[in-house]
């Protein structure tokens, strides 16, 4: 068993490679170069509680991993939805929306959720439904409703806070 565990773990470490072979593209929009990407793996990159450093990677079908860069406090959860990523930013109170093609991510949008982090989110028919804890201060004890706020994606308006329990996740 010992074995196989370090095995599996020499096997890990030889496969990983933390390069950003794409240091030269803008901001947004990760070139993937001289090949076509059809597959896109995104990943949530949380960074540290009041350090504003929450991140995405992408590694592209070929394993190449790109990062952006700095997106808020908190990165907590994403979702993707057609052509688009949601990205919910706790810290920051804030949701991110991207258009996702084969050379990456672009047109972000940034819109402000008044003061309710966002937890998780979920999306149907073109509406997206975001958990929200109740008051920026965290409400560690846990006394503040909560909410969920439901954001169209055809004008990215708010169009409903609906009261729910308190720390509402999923």
């Amino acid at each position: 068993m010992k074995k196989s565990m370090f095995i599996f773990a020499a096997l890990l470490l030889i496969g990983c490679d933390n390069s950003n072979p794409s240091s030269d593209s803008t901001p947004w929009t990760f070139e993937p170069g001289s090949s076509e990407n059809a597959l896109w793996t995104i990943v949530a990159n949380e960074g540290l509680f009041n350090s504003n450093n929450g991140t995405l990677s992408m590694i592209d079908e070929f394993g190449e991993v790109y990062e952006t860069e700095l997106l808020g406090d908190v990165v907590h959860s994403i979702e993707v939805y057609n052509n688009k990523l949601i990205v919910a930013i706790n810290g920051s109170e804030k949701l991110m929306i991207f258009d996702i093609s084969e050379a990456g991510l672009s047109n972000r949008i940034e819109l402000d959720l008044l003061g309710t982090p966002p937890r998780e989110i979920n999306v149907v028919n073109e509406k997206v439904y975001v958990s929200c804890y109740g008051d920026s201060d965290y409400n560690v004890y846990g006394t503040v409703p909560g909410f969920v706020k439901v954001v169209s994606l055809e004008d990215l308006s708010i169009e409903a806070s609906i009261e729910v329990g308190i720390q509402p996740e999923g």
